[in-house]
């Protein structure tokens, strides 16, 4: 449902073979495409004790590779929807609990605003301290499990989320998603809060150490955010002078008063659409549609004792 609301009907998530073309596929034809990695473009990444000279001798003896290799086939770009035009998604399922994601498309991905991100998050949803948790599940009691951010873009040319979850009681719907709402537009000010938001930040980069093959991949994850540097600097310098001004400020341009498509799981005898239909033009969703793929059909196998 989460990436039906983001990507629409055609997501990676939906992005796999269908039952009829997995039941029609050669094993061989599968072992191929194993054994044709090597030949086709690609890089290696290595951590270890060798030297250069000594891994570029390893590679000439055991990484045996053709004089040309052939091209990656192309990526398959799905688009992130547009969230101007509230809307709600639902699907049936026999549950007693109701579960819910907000999701409102924002800019893409910029890394100046980084440390404010990380800031907004850590106060407002977060985790136990955070004012999301603190007002809707521990104050209000309307929540087993909430959480709301801005949600931080993996690609360069992809876009930031406002992101919001709920999962309540069936019965508690209507309260919840109101308090929700109400909390992303309206976001609780507390010095106390926000000091204990800076200070986890600033704790965890001053105990973290990227270490081993880990460099590796976070290298590999600030490439694909055309990053030349450690973002964390980026984030200890800023966070540390920031006031509860900036992170308002943040608050008022980036998550309130923002439009949102909706997702939620529950029972349909449940579920309030009297209500629902406040948050956008409702649409049920079947199970197809969710997972991209038809229902698997019984096969009749003869079993000899």
């Amino acid at each position: 449902l989460w990436n039906y609301g983001e990507y629409g009907s055609k997501s990676p998530f939906t992005n796999v073979i269908s039952n009829s073309e997995l039941t029609q596929l050669d094993p061989v034809e599968l072992a191929d495409i194993i054994k044709g990695i090597t030949k086709m473009d690609h890089r290696i990444l290595y951590y270890g004790p060798k030297n250069e000279s000594e891994l570029i001798a390893t590679l000439n003896l055991h990484h045996q590779v053709p004089s040309e290799l052939a091209l990656l086939p192309p990526l398959i770009k799905f688009e992130q929807q547009r969230t101007d035009d509230p809307k709600v998604y639902w699907t049936h399922y026999d549950m007693v609990q109701s579960e819910m994601i907000f999701l409102s498309k924002g800019d893409t991905y910029d890394a100046s605003i980084v440390p404010e991100t990380e800031l907004f998050n850590e106060y407002f949803g977060g985790g136990m301290n955070s004012v999301v948790f603190q007002e809707i599940r521990e104050a209000q009691g309307l929540a087993y499990a909430v959480f709301s951010n801005y949600r931080e873009a993996r690609k360069a040319d992809q876009s930031n989320y406002v992101f919001a979850y709920i999962g309540t009681q069936s019965d508690k719907q209507v309260e919840a998603m109101k308090a929700m709402f109400d909390i992303m537009n309206n976001m609780p000010e507390s010095e106390s809060a926000f000091e204990i938001a800076k200070e986890s930040i600033l704790n965890k980069i001053e105990s973290e150490r990227i270490t081993k093959s880990s460099v590796l991949f976070d290298c590999e994850d600030a490439k694909r955010l055309n990053l030349d540097h450690d973002i964390r600097k980026d984030i200890y310098e800023t966070v540390k002078n920031m006031t509860m001004e900036d992170l308002l400020g943040f608050h008022t341009k980036y998550i309130k008063d923002k439009d949102y498509v909706t997702v939620m799981i529950g029972n349909r005898e449940r579920i309030d659409f009297n209500d629902l239909k406040k948050y956008g033009k409702i649409e049920e969703l079947s199970l197809e549609e969710i997972f991209g793929y038809e229902d698997i059909q019984p096969v009749n196998v003869e079993v000899q004792q």
